[in-house]
C-alpha cells in the first residue's frame, strides 16, 4: 500500500533553504520505517515550480485527477506523483539537488 503525503509547505519567507527537501525526506524515512514502498502525492497542474521540484526529488506522474474549486480563474486538474520507496536512497537521506531549489 502506498502513502500519501497530503500537503507539504513552507511559508515563503523560509523557502529555498532546504527546509522542503528535509521535510520530504523526513517524510520518506518514517513512510519506510512504517513499512510503506511508495509514497504519492499531487500537485495541481499549474504549479510548475513544484512539479519540478518533485520530479528533481524523484517523483514521476503516474495519473491525474479532477481538481474543483469556486473561484478559480482557470480549468484546473491534479498531477498525480508517486516514487518507489528505497531505504538507503539519496533523496530518502535529505540531500538538497544541485540548484538547491526548495519550495
Amino acid at each position: 500500500m502506498a502513502a500519501y503525503l497530503g500537503l507539504l509547505a513552507v511559508r515563503p519567507a523560509d523557502q529555498h533553504r532546504g527546509i522542503a527537501q528535509a521535510l520530504l525526506a523526513e517524510a520518506q524515512r518514517h513512510c519506510l520505517r512504517r513499512g510503506r514502498q511508495t509514497l504519492e502525492l499531487t500537485v495541481v497542474n499549474h504549479r510548475q515550480a513544484l512539479l519540478m521540484f518533485y520530479s528533481k526529488a524523484g517523483f514521476s506522474p503516474t495519473g491525474e485527477r479532477t481538481f474543483e474549486r469556486d473561484g478559480l480563474k482557470l480549468p484546473a486538474h491534479l498531477v498525480v506523483m508517486s516514487k518507489a520507496l528505497v531505504a538507503g536512497s539519496d533523496a530518502a537521506h535529505g540531500e538538497r539537488s544541485d540548484d538547491g531549489h526548495d519550495s
